[in-house]
């Protein structure tokens, strides 16, 4: 049964591969390595189209081109899954590299596929790709080799002719090429980066090719079998040929005032991406815009993904320290006044404050909020300046409609500092208490009664929340590199203080958090700087980061 549950929550997580053309024989390569022992291999095909789809898989191994004559019948907008063994005799491999391709008639884009390892409780997916889509003859990885990793990276000659492959490694900026591979047609090959280069880190390589372009498609594999952990490291394509990136992950820096960016298909980062105000405390992507929140600028941004320019400003008043942005509408949002103990409703059209929403005298500063069941959901900490203690936790919920408030509730716990939807009527409250005596805890509200039904404690000191793709909270905590989780489906508390995820150094703390529906949670560091990643479908650290501006923060992914 165990296997069962890997296997289905295996099958969501394709990633795709489009074509060039359409209306032609489309073939999808992927190089890996499938016969680790222990490791159970298959093969997840999509059709995302609204007719049948026939797909024919061939297998490469042992210098030899293996075409099956088997065919795959792909439903409309069905998943497949086939076992590697039901098609081919695994034993029969005696290096152990399998290179696999795909092919099908039909348009461009029909059939996503991936590669889906199995090796106990740990998963982990390649994704099939069209050769013909890697526009250079060089392949480049910036990612981290080496360490306490074997790396082993699978090259495939997707031609009928022979090819040389040439790699080269990189450390402190100096490449030190690798052995020339000679490649017959077809053939699988492998690269042990670690008989090529002394331990240590190594700062990722390039795969040179005598062939066109789109001759070879290869991938990066690092293993450390002894903790059980396997990091899927993809080998990109258009280092001859690099164009301006697409960014799709954004940072808040609260002490440098800047937004970073990042394109995570590639690993580039623009640290300095745009100018913020002071104090840039939220980040939300709406309309393709990226909206940052300034807190002591009292100002929202709106800034363009593609260049950084700020293509509007609302202006929210001299004193008012907004905090946080929800969206009720492409037309309508609202942001709360943490000094002025208000909610500002912003006309998105003209990029103005149409008027405020006053909160009650026991709903004092006011930090988080979210959007349910067409309400608002504001919380209050209720901060005391003069004495620097926190009053009882209250949440408001305001009807979006009239903007009127319906009610307002007590947390459990004190300092509610965010609000999180789960889209299925449900929202959660992250309570931070005190930092020192009084401890994190999530209450759960259910929106058809507006009454907390759970009280999920978790400990530590928690200041941000994130609803992943696979169902779970991520809850990071704010004084340490830890972070808990839970199962918002049965509200269980799956990881807590006591038995936390943990990530980066002893200076790592968490200041924000989000997710991607490709399989990753990103997660700011504001002690030091760096932005981590880990695979949701493991819960495992990628060894790869990104050091971004100074006090990062708020995050927000485009996908």
């Amino acid at each position: 049964m165990f296997k069962k549950i890997i296997l289905s929550l295996s099958i969501v997580m394709i990633l795709s591969c489009a074509a060039l053309a359409q209306d032609q024989y489309i073939k999808l390569y992927c190089p890996t390595y499938l016969t680790w022992p222990g490791f159970e291999s298959f093969v997840a095909v999509r059709n995302t189209t609204g007719s049948e789809v026939n797909v024919f898989p061939a297998f490469a191994f042992d210098g030899d081109y293996w075409a099956t004559y088997w065919m795959i019948n792909i439903p409309a907008h069905e998943t497949v899954l086939f076992s590697v063994d039901e098609y081919l005799e695994t034993s029969a491999c005696q290096s152990g590299i399998i290179g696999i391709e795909l092919g099908y008639q039909g348009d461009a884009g029909a059939v996503m596929a991936s590669t889906v390892v199995i090796f106990g409780n740990l998963s982990f997916q390649v994704p099939f790709r069209n050769a013909t889509l890697n526009t250079a003859r060089t392949l480049h990885s910036s990612l981290c080799l080496g360490g306490d990793y074997t790396d082993y990276v699978f090259v495939m000659n997707t031609t009928a002719d022979e090819l040389m492959v040439t790699p080269v490694f990189y450390s402190d900026g100096t490449g030190t090429p690798g052995l020339n591979i000679g490649l017959e047609p077809y053939q699988p090959a492998i690269v042990d980066a670690s008989s090529s280069q002394a331990a240590g880190c190594i700062g990722g390589m390039d795969l040179y090719s005598n062939g066109g372009a789109g001759s070879i498609v290869a991938v990066n594999i690092a293993a450390n079998l002894l903790v059980g952990n396997c990091f899927v490291e993809e080998m990109l394509p258009g280092v001859e040929s690099f164009v301006p990136p697409s960014y799709n992950l954004f940072v808040a820096n609260g002490l440098s005032y800047t937004l970073s960016a990042i394109n995570t298909e590639t690993g580039h980062i623009d640290e300095i991406f745009a100018e913020t105000g002071d104090v840039p405390n939220h980040l939300v992507i709406r309309n393709d815009l990226v909206y940052c929140v300034n807190s002591m600028s009292n100002n929202v941004q709106a800034i363009s993904p593609a260049t950084g320019d700020v293509t509007a400003e609302i202006d929210l008043g001299v004193g008012t320290n907004p905090w946080a942005i929800a969206f009720a509408s492409d037309t309508k949002a609202y942001v709360t006044g943490y000094l002025t103990n208000d909610v500002a409703v912003i006309d998105l059209e003209n990029n103005q404050v149409l008027g405020t929403i006053p909160l009650s005298s026991s709903a004092r500063s006011p930090e988080g909020l979210c959007i349910a069941d067409g309400k608002l959901y504001v919380t209050s900490i209720n901060y005391n300046n003069d004495t620097w203690t926190y009053g009882k936790g209250v949440v408001t919920i305001i009807d979006v409609n009239t903007d009127m408030i319906i009610k307002t509730i007590e947390t459990t716990q004190v300092n509610p500092q965010v609000a999180v939807s789960d889209n299925q009527g449900e929202v959660y409250v992250l309570c931070t208490g005190d930092w020192f005596s009084e401890f994190g805890v999530v209450d759960v509200i259910d929106t058809k009664t507006d009454e907390i039904v759970y009280s999920l404690s978790i400990g530590g000191s928690p200041a941000s929340m994130e609803i992943a793709p696979n169902g779970y909270a991520y809850i990071g905590d704010a004084a340490s590199p830890n972070i808990y989780k839970i199962d918002i489906v049965d509200n269980i508390v799956l990881r807590d203080s006591s038995d936390p995820l943990q990530f980066g150094t002893e200076n790592s703390s968490v200041s924000g958090l989000v997710s991607s529906e490709n399989f990753y949670l990103y997660i700011s560091s504001f002690g030091d700087d760096y932005v981590y990643i880990m695979d949701w479908r493991t819960d495992s650290m990628i060894r790869m980061s990104y050091h971004v501006g100074d006090g990062p923060g708020a995050l927000a992914f485009r996908e």
